[in-house]
């Protein structure tokens, strides 16, 4: 598995981080062309480490050497206006329409596309959010959207079981 990610989440925009808790979240995944598409993959493994001592004590996936990708770094923070997919603001207001092609009219070209914290999904089709393993809730916690080269992840929380962490695709995964 490879090391995808890792965001300390204690070093978010004052505006975050009563949100998704602190911690460190950290992102493994299959890197041989494994299906890591669905949320709680058995390819793919995300957790928060909560504390210095799970920080300290925490292993890579259990028998792997985890491949380590290039490292990007956060140089500063940009805060930009997001707003819903068509789908999901017609979920939040039934009957809003907005065109035929709604995401692109009157500019509306939402939600941002690409690496960001927060916001929401830039989903392809109507959102998939997947539901918390210990309470069915809808893990609408959007925490990382980012594009490995080749498929576009968001990284889910449970906003009442802020442990509960998945990752799954938001574009069709190849």
């Amino acid at each position: 598995m490879g090391f995808h990610a890792q965001v300390n989440l204690d070093d978010l925009p004052i505006s975050l981080s009563h949100v998704y808790g602190p911690g460190v979240l950290q992102v493994f995944m299959c890197d041989q062309g494994c299906d890591t598409g669905q949320p709680f993959n058995p390819h793919t493994m995300v957790r928060i480490l909560k504390t210095k001592k799970e920080m300290l004590l925490a292993q890579p996936p259990t028998g792997q050497t985890p491949k380590i990708h290039p490292p990007q770094t956060v140089d500063s923070w940009t805060p930009r206006d997001d707003y819903p997919s068509f789908w999901e603001l017609d979920d939040l207001e039934p009957g809003i329409k907005l065109s035929d092609n709604p995401e692109k009219e009157n500019g509306y070209d939402f939600p941002i596309r690409g690496y960001k914290i927060g916001g929401w999904p830039a989903w392809a089709a109507h959102p998939e959010y997947p539901e918390c393993v210990t309470c069915s809730e809808q893990m609408s916690n959007a925490i990382l959207q980012y594009d490995d080269g080749n498929t576009d992840f968001i990284v889910t929380q449970c906003p009442t079981h802020l442990d509960v962490v998945t990752i799954s695709c938001i574009r069709p995964c190849s």
